[in-house]
């Protein structure tokens, strides 16, 4: 055994620097790691199929943003805050409203046009990060206007509720 210690030591050291040497080559953290592998896990169907079917509507950013909060509702599991985090990052401009103590609702304006690929994104964070209980309403251009809000009250953009 103390023969091979030496052995164990200079592999040891050896791995240690070349760890240091890709970390600081490529920009890494720990949880930049963590993040890659949660992309990785999305990928390759760990989520359920549909996850795997739909996860390529998502930009390199997108994604990240994805993993990102996915490992944040291990950590907490806030799941409602993270949802909005994460609408609000991908469809930037975003007005969310919730009405949790009543009946568990929430609604997305989303201010921008409906696509099918905007469709697919918002139906994969519902599917990550919604709770069962919560219903959700989604508005794409137009919305009812909000009291208190000016940019809500514009008549061109307002429909009934």
């Amino acid at each position: 055994m103390n023969e091979n210690q030496q052995i164990i030591e200079v592999c040891h050291d050896l791995a240690i620097h070349h760890l240091k040497d890709i970390d600081v080559l490529m920009g890494m953290n720990k949880r930049e790691y963590y993040i890659y592998f949660m992309i990785k896990d999305l990928e390759q169907g760990y989520f359920g199929e549909y996850i795997k079917q739909k996860i390529n509507v998502f930009t390199a950013e997108e994604k990240k943003i994805l993993a990102n909060n996915l490992l944040k509702l291990y950590e907490t599991g806030e799941n409602i805050y993270l949802l909005r985090d994460t609408i609000k990052k991908i469809f930037t401009n975003t007005y969310i409203f919730s009405n949790a103590q009543e009946k568990d609702e929430i609604i997305f304006f989303l201010r921008t046009k409906k696509t099918e690929q905007k469709q697919q994104k918002l139906e994969v964070i519902k599917y990550l990060f919604l709770p069962f209980k919560c219903t959700v309403e989604v508005y794409w251009e137009t919305i009812f206007g909000v009291m208190g809000v000016k940019e809500l009250m514009k008549m061109e953009h307002i429909i009934n509720y």
